[in-house]
């Protein structure tokens, strides 16, 4: 009688293993997803390069496109903090993508549109989004390179989907890499 009911003590703790291992997984392959399909994108960023004695180096990084002008929010749209919106994207002559537009829907036609999230009640001339993309974990001893860099030339490469959804690739300097995403 009790080896019936070790075996189901067992058939239990495995099952709750693999959900969250499923769990674990599914975050992981939409991660994987965006990397494989996404287009490359380059983000002009401000970074900063703290350390955290728990997750090792990062960059903690401040894009360009986080603060837009209210001027670009399409014609009618009121936003609240917490509102999912797209942000239309368009390169410049230096391939940088800059902000061309902001909706709540994703616009149609949009070749480059990126979703974020209202971090910031509007109401002023700048709109504030949060993408998510906002630390860049890097290999120990690596943070040294960016902190002798030309912060004003770094760009975040990122990958983005027709859906709008970004994960981060890389950060360069003149074109070349500096660092590479190290998430996986």
């Amino acid at each position: 009688m009790s080896g019936q009911g070790d075996r189901k003590a067992y058939l239990k703790w495995g099952l709750v293993a693999l959900i969250q291992l499923g769990l674990v997984a599914t975050t992981l392959a939409e991660r994987i997803r965006v990397h494989m399909t996404g287009e490359e994108v380059i983000l002009a960023m401000r970074p900063v390069d703290p350390r955290d004695l728990l997750r090792g180096d990062y960059v903690v990084v401040t894009l360009e496109i986080e603060r837009v002008s209210a001027d670009l929010l399409a014609p009618g749209e009121e936003l609240a903090r917490g509102d999912t919106v797209y942000v239309s994207l368009e390169r410049d002559g230096e391939g940088i993508a800059r902000a061309t537009g902001i909706s709540k829907a994703r616009p149609e036609g949009a070749t480059l549109a990126i979703r974020g999230r209202v971090s910031a009640r509007p109401g002023g001339e700048e709109i504030s989004i949060a993408y998510d993309l906002d630390a860049f974990y890097i290999q120990e001893g690596k943070g040294e390179i960016l902190e002798n860099s030309d912060r004003e030339k770094m760009r975040l490469v990122v990958a983005l989907t027709e859906a709008g959804i970004s994960a981060p690739l890389r950060i360069t300097l003149d074109g070349k890499t500096l660092v590479e995403e190290s998430a996986f």
